[in-house]
């Protein structure tokens, strides 16, 4: 680290006052929309739509698949675009309106299996291109003798987001 750095503990970043503090209040807010669905979707499933073994497995494997699919199409055509902070709040909002987009379909009786898998699915592609932006946004708003500040700051957000869920993994929040 960097003389520019040295003796500055990671919450410096969010005392500043810097474009950080967004971004880390933006990440806490996505984490707590990530840990509702992660813990929605599946409960739906079983208790409202009495889904089996089966139909859990095709939830699960459409909400993972994204991760292994688009991972290196979606990363190329992100680093050519540009704009990540927009592609991040766009991800967010649609993550927002597919979640919300189930209780409106159980309310209209309109709440199907084939509903949530599709729900999964989209999810799964908006957190990929979240994931795959967050770092580019990250090193742009953090100054370079900084780079290994926010990851403390990001892991402490998680489990503070959603207490019921486990902290991301170590390398998540780092650029």
């Amino acid at each position: 680290m960097s003389e520019a750095g040295a003796g500055r503990g990671p919450w410096h970043l969010l005392a500043r006052g810097t474009a950080f503090r967004s971004l880390w209040a933006g990440q806490a807010a996505s984490v707590l929309g990530d840990r509702v669905s992660g813990l929605a979707l599946p409960l739906t499933a079983v208790l409202v739509l009495h889904a089996g073994p089966a139909a859990m497995g095709i939830l699960t494997a459409a909400n993972l698949l994204p991760f292994l699919v688009l991972s290196l199409p979606v990363g190329a055509w992100v680093d050519r675009r540009g704009r990540r902070r927009e592609l991040m709040m766009w991800a967010d909002v649609s993550r927002l309106a597919l979640t919300l987009s189930i209780p409106v379909a159980f309310v209209a009786h309109r709440l199907s299996l084939a509903q949530l898998w599709a729900v999964a699915a989209c999810l799964g592609v908006a957190q990929v291109v979240f994931d795959l932006s967050y770092p580019g946004v990250l090193a742009a708003t953090v100054p370079e003798a900084d780079y290994t500040m926010p990851a403390p700051c990001c892991r402490a957000a998680a489990p503070r987001a959603g207490w019921w869920a486990p902290a991301p993994p170590d390398g998540w929040c780092r650029p």
